[in-house]
Parts: C-alpha cells; structure tokens; sequence
C-alpha cells in the first residue's frame, strides 16, 4: 500500500507543485509556512529539545486545534516534569496561535507540519526525533503514519471524532484506512459514539480509548466570570446594560441571517442590542465587514477599537486570532456558525462552558455529540431556519432568569466532562512504562 501511495503522489505531483505556487504567491501565504511544508524545520526546534525527555510532537492544524493543544500540553508538563513539547500548525492563523502559546511557556516551539511526501516527513522526523506524536481530532496522512511507526515513534489520535464523512469516506477505502490505522499506536476518542464508530470501521477495541473532549479543559472553572465580563466589554466598547451576542466560527450565507435577525431585534429591546461576528475563516472578514454596511450598519473591524470610537450600536467584526473563545464569556446569546449551511458544524461547547446560551443550526454531523450534550443539558437550542433563529434570539435576550439558569447547569456539565488531558496524559505514561490501559 506504501508503494502505491507513492506512487500516486508522483503522478499527483505537477498538479500539487502548481497549487503550491498559486498558495505561496497568488495567496500571498508566508515564506516560512511555504519551506515548513517542504520539510524545512527552524534550528530552534532541536535545540529546545536537547536536554528534555520524553518529547512530544503535538499537530494542531490550525486556530481550534492549537486551543485543544493547550491544556493537553499543560497536563503533559504535569505529568513529566522534564518533557519537551513542540507543536505543528497547517495554517498561518494557527501558527500565530501556537506561538503566542510558546511565548506564554505552554509549548516549547512550534513549526510547520510538513506535505505528505515520503522525502518531507523524513527530512522533519531526522531533525525533530520526537519519542511521541499526538494527532489532534481527524489530521491522519498515509506516509506520515507509515515513517513514524518505521522509525518507531509511537503515534496517537488525540480527541478522536469520526464525522458522517470520514465514515463514509473510511468505508469506501477501507484497505488504506486499514493501512494507516494500523500505523497509529492507539486512538483517545471523545465520546462513546465516537469509539463505537472507530470500531464499526475495523480499529481493534485495544487501541481505541475513550478519554473525553479535551476542550473541555480549556475552560478555568475557577476564573471570575464578572471580572472578565466586565473587561472583555470595556475592551470592545459594549456597555454593561446592553445585550450583547456572538455569531461565532460563521461561513458564507449565515452572516446575512445574523444580520436580517439583528436589524429585527433592535427595535425590541428596551437596551441597545449588539452583535461581533466572527468568521470562521480570516480572508472573508473583509467581505463580512461589507455585507453589514450593505445591511445599513455602521461596522468596524475588532483590531480598529483601540484607534476609532465606534459608532453607536455598530457591528463587530472580530479580525483577529483566538480570542472569540474568551469572548464568548462576555456575551449574553452565542450562535455557533457552520450549522445552518452544510458543513458540519463547529464547537457548540466553547460558549455553554463559559456560561453562555448556544443556538446552532441542523447540520451539526461534525459535532453531533457536542449537540446532544447542549440539548440534554437544556444549555442551548436547535433552529432550523431563519424565523426560529430570531424567534430563539429573541426568547433568550428577553428572559434574564432563563439565561441564568445556564450558568449553573454549564457548571455541573462541566464537572462531569472535565479531565479529557489528564487521562490522556495518564494515557502516555502508561505508554512509557510499557503497560496496557484501560482509560
């Protein structure tokens, strides 16, 4: 299967060589990330790695994968002492991230994940020589699996999910899903539907481990909820006694039902209602920063609060990395984006746990899980279309004591789920002294 693999990707390689070119100077993307992706890894990768053990090499394709990376890494340095942890990004906006993690002593350098060709993935095995690879959520290559265990570096999936698509995708190529599955050490899963899915695909119940979501420990349960509400609004410029809401990680055609549900709200509030939408992807902030002035907003991008005073009730446009997560702490209602367009919706969880209501659409295949968790704990709503959603937005800012209720049941949530880093850190020191685990 290796050969054929390769073989393919010779064949693929003058059409692969020409979207690289496009990507590096028709997109403009970074000169480092293009020789990352060739295998060119910086000095400071090895050198942070010298005198540690064991080290791990966390791949965290980009901005939501690298917050998941964070409290795995926080309970790795917990559980050794005298680890090196290095972490990998696909994207420009998830390196950014990664190395505002480095900078706060979370991770100890970060790189670019190399292309999935033979000759890369070795040139970045020879340099980084890592004991342990974890692979966040569904970010598996065929060569990339094959080298490791060749070089016997052990390889685990970390908060595992198997989407409609990855099992349709798996079934179909069953012998090379096969193939790279069995290049995979053992599997740290999210949910029981998640393992029952794995297994359902041929993985042996002995490699697949059910941990829990390590999302989950992002969140601070200790943090002072008031506080950071209180700084994050001065910050954006929304007063106390507004209302205040998030569409979070939207795509193209959610943003204008935002929009339409905001222009609609506004006269139904005796308080200024505001909205910050946060696309999911960065290139389309400029665009979404257009629809709202066609809408008849006043807009402003978030990087332009801190030199222009906004107009009353303008629409934020959140331009910058990582932040909509602690954001979603200053809301009053969150919408979570990628749910009323076919795409499979995105992390519903990030706003609940931090106290906040969350809507989403129907198409949640990604996150069905995460979805029936918001559901049973009645800390958010399904809503199928754009009248619901507005009828939604509009029966949770009206109701005070309905969004109070969330708070306390986003706490006992939280106190059932938490713990996903620790067992998979538990997880890799089973794995050091050579036992079996049954997480």
């Amino acid at each position: 299967m290796f050969i054929l693999y390769n073989i393919l990707l010779i064949l693929l390689w003058p059409a692969a060589a020409i979207y690289m070119l496009w990507r590096r100077f028709g997109l403009k993307k970074s000169a480092e990330s293009w020789g990352g992706q060739w295998g060119n890894v910086p000095q400071e990768i090895p050198d942070a790695l010298k005198s540690t053990f064991p080290n791990f090499w966390i791949h965290a394709v980009s901005v939501g994968e690298v917050m998941a990376a964070r409290p795995v890494a926080r309970a790795l340095k917990s559980t050794f002492p005298n680890c090196g942890i290095v972490v990998s990004t696909t994207t420009d906006t998830g390196q950014n991230a990664a190395r505002q993690g480095v900078e706060r002593g979370e991770f100890d350098a970060a790189f670019y994940y190399p292309l999935d060709f033979a000759w890369t993935v070795q040139r970045v095995f020879k340099t980084v020589q890592p004991d342990a690879i974890l692979l966040l959520e569904t970010e598996l290559w065929p060569n990339f699996l094959h080298l490791a265990k060749q070089r016997g570096i052990k390889v685990f999936q970390i908060n595992g999910r198997v989407s409609d698509n990855l099992l349709r995708q798996a079934t179909r190529w069953r012998g090379v899903w096969k193939w790279m599955t069995g290049n995979i050490t053992a599997m740290f899963v999210r949910s029981d539907f998640d393992a029952q899915r794995l297994m359902q695909l041929g993985v042996p119940p002995s490699k697949v481990l059910l941990t829990g979501d390590v999302k989950l420990d992002g969140i601070d349960a200790n943090a002072n909820a008031t506080q950071e509400r209180q700084r994050i609004r001065k910050l954006l410029g929304i007063e106390e006694t507004s209302l205040f809401w998030i569409g979070g990680s939207t795509h193209e055609g959610e943003e204008v039902l935002l929009l339409d549900a905001q222009r609609e709200l506004q006269s139904k509030f005796q308080v200024p209602l505001r909205l910050l939408i946060a696309p999911r992807h960065p290139e389309r902030v400029e665009a979404v920063l257009q629809l709202a002035r066609d809408k008849g907003f006043a807009a402003i991008r978030r990087s332009q609060l801190s030199d222009a005073i906004p107009e009353k009730n303008a629409v934020i446009i959140l331009d910058t990395v990582g932040e909509l997560a602690e954001f979603y702490a200053a809301a009053d209602l969150a919408f979570v984006g990628g749910s009323l367009i076919k795409r499979g919706g995105h992390n519903v969880l990030e706003p609940v746990l931090v106290g906040v209501p969350v809507l989403f659409g129907p198409y949640m295949n990604n996150f069905r899980a995460a979805a029936d968790l918001v559901q049973d704990a009645n800390v958010g709503q399904l809503v199928h279309f754009e009248t619901e959603l507005t009828n939604a937005l509009q029966s949770w800012l009206i109701d005070p004591s309905k969004r109070a209720k969330v708070i306390q049941n986003a706490k006992e949530l939280l106190s059932k789920h938490q713990g996903a880093a620790r067992r998979v850190a538990e997880g890799m020191m089973d794995w050091e002294l050579g036992k079996s685990t049954n997480l």
